[in-house]
């Protein structure tokens, strides 16, 4: 089982998501699905140096995250975690470049690995110069679980069958 080394739920323990189920390869990653959403920035998004607040990446990357599986499985999200959930249990950001109000970022979303009970989530923050041309802000990964109903602590439980089907086709399995 991989075993997420970082994190530990109330209990202590260290999450078990299971064996990989799908890694996605090299030869996968071209034709893997992949999208794009935009968040408009303005002042409120910045701090005092006048940037983009660099907390607002893993805000925009939730919000992406949710907006794509909400896509796929509407119902789940409609029964407020009734039927289980989706939840971020590590991510990390490498900032490369800043942003400044008044830009839109573009916020790219892939699925990598899918674990018996989560899966890996990367994405690639992008902006526009004045020019026009297109660059790169930070890069993200973030590993998630599926937590079934009724847990009250942070558990990673089984995909049910219906979730995992949807991933498999847009993971292209």
């Amino acid at each position: 089982d991989f075993i997420e080394p970082l994190n530990t739920n109330k209990s202590g323990e260290k999450f078990r998501i299971g064996k990989s189920r799908h890694d996605v390869g090299a030869e996968l990653l071209v034709a893997n699905h992949v999208e794009i959403y935009k968040f408009d920035t303005g002042l409120s998004d910045s701090n005092l140096v006048g940037n983009i607040y660099f907390g607002n990446y893993s805000t925009w990357l939730g919000k992406a995250r949710d907006k794509f599986f909400y896509s796929i499985f509407p119902e789940l999200y409609k029964t407020q975690g009734q039927r289980g959930e989706i939840r971020c249990i590590d991510c990390s950001i490498n900032h490369l470049q800043e942003a400044m109000p008044f830009q839109s970022i573009e916020v790219e979303l892939k699925i990598g690995r899918v674990f018996e009970k989560g899966l890996e989530i990367s994405a690639s923050f992008f902006s526009n110069n004045a020019k026009g041309e297109r660059y790169k802000l930070a890069v993200a990964n973030q590993l998630a679980i599926w937590r079934g109903f009724g847990q009250v602590a942070i558990v990673a439980s089984p995909f049910p069958n219906e979730v995992l089907s949807e991933i498999y086709k847009i993971v292209g399995r």
